[in-house]
């Protein structure tokens, strides 16, 4: 995988096939709703202010159905991408809810060997906090994703709760996955600065980015591009997986 040249690739094919320009509406409109009310919620905690109970509830619903809905996305994205010749974006139907329902038993599992694998870490570095984090962040991200890359090629889950699967996998392509991983947290790093410089650009040119209009704008672009983001990852992780099984 040349991974200077992934990254655009990837972007090329998911924003090119039919329907792409709909299934991409469809999705910032999902994830507007979901960045809208947890801001809106936010809003209101940083105000002290106590929302009626029934709004509490019904954002509570909307955040879960959207939350399961894009997080069942990503693996329908991951299961089409599967295929070398997938361009586009998955078709949102009812698909992402029965793929996130398959993978409730695979995902508690692994938030388990997570769990052991973070308390492993906080004893072993307990005074070196900074470790701590880039281990347990980076060290899990890539397991789970490796595991239900796996998992999105048939939905199966057969095999995949042993714990030393996926080391195999990043013992087989571990310089891929080290190159791909730098190039993802730079790309990460030059999007937070775009979007801290355009906050300092606002505040030269007076325009209050605190407004309510702002900062729902603000969030919804956030939460599209942290969407995007992640498929751009889970492409990469599949390429690796490929790779890792061809070896």
């Amino acid at each position: 995988m040349n991974v200077l040249k992934f990254i655009p690739n990837c972007l090329k094919k998911i924003y090119t096939g039919k329907y792409t320009i709909l299934n991409h509406i469809t999705i910032f409109s999902i994830c507007g709703i979901y960045s809208v009310i947890t801001t809106m919620l936010d809003g209101m905690e940083k105000a002290k202010f106590m929302p009626d109970i029934n709004l509490l509830v019904i954002s509570a619903i909307i955040l879960i159905i959207t939350a399961i809905y894009l997080t069942g996305y990503t693996y329908t994205f991951i299961n089409k991408y599967h295929d070398e010749s997938a361009i586009g974006l998955p078709d949102t139907n009812q698909n992402p809810i029965i793929a996130f329902w398959k993978s409730i038993p695979l995902g508690l599992c692994w938030m388990a060997y997570c769990l052991v694998f973070s308390a492993l870490c906080i004893a072993i570095f307990f005074k070196i906090l900074i470790v701590r984090i880039i281990l347990i962040t980076l060290i899990s991200s890539v397991l789970m994703s490796l595991i239900f890359v796996a998992f999105c090629e048939n939905y199966d889950a057969k095999e995949l709760f042993n714990v030393l699967k996926p080391f195999k996998w990043v013992k087989k392509s571990f310089k891929e996955i080290f190159q791909f991983v730098s190039i993802f947290i730079i790309l990460l790093i030059a999007i937070i600065a775009i979007l801290v410089i355009s906050g300092i650009i606002l505040k030269t040119f007076n325009i209050n980015p605190d407004c309510a209009v702002c900062s729902y704008i603000y969030a919804i672009i956030c939460g599209y591009i942290g969407f995007i983001l992640q498929l751009i990852w889970d492409y990469g992780f599949i390429q690796i997986y490929k790779k890792s099984n061809d070896l």
